[in-house]
């Protein structure tokens, strides 16, 4: 609401003698109400992998409509004024993260953007992390930990009323020592990771797409897209071999794996009621020593929803149909022949969700379903697990049926935000991991049954606008038919406290896990003969991970940061074998301009 006081002849009759009859005094009084709309605005689908969790700001409209105008002297009518959000506020185009510390760590952020309105728009990025330093294993060897993730990639997009073209291409590579070791008894010689034994993983990725966003569906909106992967392995200097070839230490070649693939999807708004329709196809072909190796997976998903009141149910169906060949050889067939194996599979995957919105917000009961088809390619694989075993190809895709009932809801004007849940989990082809005791440089992936109820709840408390409280805790009950340890815990628990000031911030944070268990198999070097194993089952006692964080803006558009890890420099675990750095921390700048 503005108000505009505009006195006439005020200042003038008291200046000039004599004029104050000839001054004729007016006021207009003129009152405007505005409304303003933000809208949602299309954006890259394909969003950059952002270390540093940075938010790009998006391209949204601000419409200004006046609903009223009243004036003393004429009433006119006003055309609304449209405005975008880049030409309201425009975003710095430059953004730098950089920073190191101890043990050796390095990060850098850096990503240049520009915008105009109408157009288009053009962006490119730089991320990186690494990690320099030795870790002592528990053979009692220490050795050297290398680890970085590197990735360069650019994005661009042109407008085309409200519809848009875009697309990403990107390169990431990632690097790992394989340092882990066990071990074996009271036996000093123990065998750990081979020094220069250190695997790389490229992917070379590209992204397109054209349609709409899906934001504003009283109009009918779709979008088409494409999307390959070149994935490129490079086994290092040393050499490892997973238990389906012969037991003789051979040197691995490059391993290459090539994915094409397509997706369409169509919605749109009538009433109440919301239809999509959604289609994608995927295809992974291995070659060198990933050849014999096809993944393609159809899948078909159609939605269903519609709210009324307190009541917002949405309800679908996904269908894939999966055809999986793969390679398998046997020391038992003359000279380890290969031979095909095929399989086809299909699957349908039920969606629902069920909101009950009986106060205000404040209780709400809800009921949700879902699911997903994972391929266990080695790529897929790759980014489990950066030390799975050379060549290892899952042809089992692991399918995931979960079921969860709770109620959630926000107390206290918005100041508590509370989620209480119980969630049943039903999967096929779950993956485990197992490795060798006596050589311990790849993890070879088993799939079976796996059943699980989890107990789940989840607060956050904002006493104050600059403090956030969050608490989290997860209990879960197993039934797991693989035949080996799963090594998930069965208690997990997060807790958080978080301020902010306009001219710092500091939080500190915990993470809580239960004793986990790893299946470890003893064997005779270079023996990978399943009926020769032994289950050595790998224990990591309860850890808690505690890490804090500080911020101070030197100016606005300057920040110093740290960051500490691991500050109870407690011994943790991703793998067996494989503990995690002690105690250390990151220091730096972060720059926007």
């Amino acid at each position: 609401m503005k108000r505009i006081l505009i006195l006439a002849a005020a200042a003038g009759a008291a200046l000039l003698p004599g004029a104050v009859s000839a001054q004729i005094g007016k006021q207009v009084e003129v009152t405007k109400t505005y409304v303003p709309s933000v809208e949602r605005a299309p954006k890259l689908a394909i969003q950059p992998d952002m270390t540093d969790t940075v938010r790009m700001r998006p391209e949204i409209d601000y419409r200004i409509t006046p609903l009223a105008l009243t004036t003393t002297l004429a009433t006119r009518p006003i055309r609304p004024a449209t405005v975008t959000y880049w030409e309201f506020n425009r975003p710095l185009p430059f953004y730098l993260k950089l920073g190191g510390g101890y043990p050796a760590n390095s990060a850098l952020d850096c990503y240049v953007s520009t915008q105009q309105a109408g157009i288009g728009y053009a962006m490119a990025y730089v991320n990186h992390e690494g990690w320099w330093g030795r870790i002592r294993n528990d053979a009692g060897e220490r050795e050297r930990a290398l680890r970085t993730t590197n990735r360069v990639g650019v994005a661009a997009g042109k407008y085309f009323g409200r519809r848009s073209l875009e697309g990403e291409v990107s390169y990431e590579n990632r690097l790992y020592d394989r340092y882990g070791g066990f071990r074996v008894g009271d036996d000093p010689n123990t065998l750990s990771a081979k020094r220069g034994d250190r695997p790389t993983y490229g992917s070379f990725d590209a992204r397109f797409r054209f349609g709409d966003d899906f934001t504003d569906l009283s109009r009918t909106n779709f979008r088409i897209g494409i999307h390959a992967e070149h994935f490129r392995y490079n086994p290092g200097e040393g050499y490892s071999e997973p238990v389906w070839f012969d037991a003789r230490p051979v040197a691995m070649p490059l391993g290459l794996e090539n994915t094409l693939g397509g997706e369409a999807a169509v919605a749109r708004r009538l009433g109440g009621h919301v239809l999509s329709l959604e289609a994608s196809y995927d295809w992974r072909d291995g070659s060198k020593s990933l050849s014999g190796n096809r993944a393609t997976q159809l899948r078909a998903a159609a939605r269903y929803g519609f709210r009324v009141r307190s009541v917002d149910l949405t309800l679908g169906l996904d269908y894939y149909w999966l055809h999986n060949r793969w390679r398998e050889s046997s020391a038992t067939t003359d000279g380890g022949e290969k031979y095909g194996m095929k399989k086809n599979s299909l699957y349908f995957v039920p969606y629902a969700r069920l909101r009950f919105d009986l106060g205000n917000g404040q209780f709400v009961p809800f009921a949700e379903a879902d699911g997903q088809v994972a391929e266990n390619t080695f790529a897929a694989l790759s980014r489990l697990n950066p030390y799975v075993a050379d060549n290892a190809w899952e042809p089992r895709s692991t399918v995931d049926y979960n079921v969860r009932l709770g109620v959630g809801g926000s107390l206290a004007g918005g100041k508590v935000a509370y989620r209480f849940y119980v969630g049943f989990t039903f999967t096929e082809n779950a993956l485990a991991w197992y490795c060798l005791q006596s050589e311990p440089v790849g993890f070879i992936p088993v799939t079976g049954r796996r059943n699980a109820v989890s107990f789940n709840g989840e607060l956050e408390i904002r006493p104050v606008n600059n403090l956030l409280i969050t608490l989290a805790a997860h209990g879960y009950d197993f039934s797991d038919r693989t035949g080996y340890c799963t090594g998930l815990p069965q208690f997990r628990g997060d807790a958080s406290v978080r301020y902010t000031h306009r001219k710092f911030a500091f939080g500190v944070s915990a993470a809580v896990r239960s004793v986990r268990f790893w299946s470890v198999m003893a064997a005779q070097p270079y023996s990978a003969d399943p009926a020769h194993l032994e289950e050595v089952p790998f224990k990591v006692p309860f850890t808690v991970d505690l890490r804090a964080f500080a911020d101070w803006h030197v100016t606005p558009r300057t920040t110093l940061f740290a960051e500490g890890r691991n500050l109870a420099n407690a011994r943790l675990y991703e793998w067996p074998g494989y503990p995690e750095y002690g105690a250390g921390f990151t220091a730096g700048v972060r720059i926007d301009f």
